[in-house]
């Protein structure tokens, strides 16, 4: 419910900005002409249409192709936190070592879906265990929260998520681990 509140926050926020800044633009062309209102306008728009700093989704190598039968790769996801604002998985890559013929972690990674407008979820490290093969993996990933306000970021949380999956079903997670 805290997720959906502070979007709500930052969506009513922005509303009174650009209505500031409508009114500004306004007493601009009044008091000093069209060209400033103008010159206002695009200074803004420069400001708010910038580059986007989106990240690709960093992945976490277990394993080298060469030490995976190819032929055996599979993918599973595990939910770490659904809120129905926002979820969080865990996507595992994996396959069957060709020395052992056991399955094997390659890669790992971590994604959110959902209104992810003012929160930003960064895994830091992930860690995949065996704990029993081919049957039982545990997970332990850390990672940060960064809540933000009209882009600034007011509140860095760090998060873990421990748990177990089991290759080629979804576990589901029981809770974070705060």
């Amino acid at each position: 419910m805290l997720p959906f509140i502070w979007n709500l926050l930052n969506i009513v926020l922005f509303v009174l900005f650009v209505s500031l800044c409508f009114t500004a633009a306004k007493a601009l062309r009044t008091n000093y002409g069209m060209w400033a209102s103008l010159l206002f306008v695009f200074g803004l728009l420069s400001f708010v249409g910038g580059p986007s700093k989106r990240i690709p989704t960093e992945k976490w190598k277990f394993s080298s192709e060469s030490e995976v039968d190819m032929l055996t790769v599979k993918s599973t996801h595990v939910e770490l936190d659904n809120s129905w604002v926002t979820k969080y998985e865990l996507g595992v890559v994996y396959g069957k070592d060709k020395k052992t013929n056991n399955l094997i972690p390659i890669e790992a990674f971590c994604h959110t879906t959902g209104l992810i407008s003012s929160i930003n979820w960064k895994p830091v490290a992930i860690a995949l265990n065996v704990v029993e093969p081919n049957k039982k993996w545990a997970y332990t990933i850390t990672g940060t929260k960064e809540w933000k306000l009209l882009g600034a970021t007011v509140y860095i949380q760090s998060q873990t998520f421990k748990g177990f999956l089991k290759p080629d079903k979804v576990s589901k997670h029981l809770q974070p681990i705060r």
